[in-house]
């Protein structure tokens, strides 16, 4: 998988860290994985393997990122302004944005929200028919079990409740948490998403099956 060209050791040309001897390079970087935002931001820069990502994740191997825009800012003027992580654009038209969160200390589902309300405000031109909208999609990825419901993948998409059935308005945008904890019921359980988890919270040696 591309991650794996991802070096560690650009992590500490990152955080500007002055370091003599290899040994004192390989203990430092050693500490990083994929959560910590030195490296994560190392990875939001390489289409490869943000594409590989989506991939997993989204269970669609022909999946291809043409535009990446790593630590994108959106300004708002009449309200605060969002810092996305990776916001990239596939081959079929949906806009896609990363992020990586490791702490809980927000209320998580109101930030995606408020996220995906800003990209869909960035992506639309003044006067377009609303028709032509482009998928939005929020990959939110968390070392920790945001609805603590045991499960490995949390889909989330606009409904309305009819006869006591749950009906889908289609308004294409589309909000997946994706858990790394370890606490996944096992009918929930999704084996490429949570090795793809496991590595993101270890982030050591090579795995053949992320292979470039």
């Amino acid at each position: 998988m591309s991650l794996h060209k991802v070096q560690k050791q650009d992590i500490i040309k990152e955080e500007s860290v002055i370091l003599t001897t290899l040994e004192e390079k390989k203990k430092y970087v050693q500490k990083f994985n994929v959560f910590d935002d030195s490296f994560f931001e190392m990875v939001a820069k390489d289409k490869d393997a943000v594409e590989d990502i989506l991939r997993i994740i989204l269970h669609d191997p022909e999946l291809v990122v043409t535009k990446l825009i790593p630590q994108n800012s959106i300004k708002n003027l009449y309200g605060r302004s969002v810092r996305l992580d990776a916001l990239c654009v596939t081959g079929d038209g949906r806009n896609i944005n990363v992020e990586v969160q490791k702490e809980d200390k927000d209320n998580h589902a109101k930030r995606v929200r408020y996220n995906a309300s800003c990209i869909t405000a960035n992506v639309s031109e003044p006067g377009e028919n609303y028709e032509k909208l482009n998928d939005v999609y929020i990959i939110y990825i968390s070392k920790f079990d945001v609805f603590n419901r045991r499960r490995r993948l949390y889909h989330i998409e606009r409904s309305f409740r009819d006869k006591g059935a749950s009906v889908s308005i289609h308004d294409r945008e589309h909000l997946i948490y994706v858990i790394a904890s370890k606490e996944v019921d096992a009918e929930a359980e999704d084996d490429d998403v949570a090795e793809l988890m496991e590595f993101f919270k270890n982030s050591q040696g090579q795995n053949d099956n992320f292979a470039d």
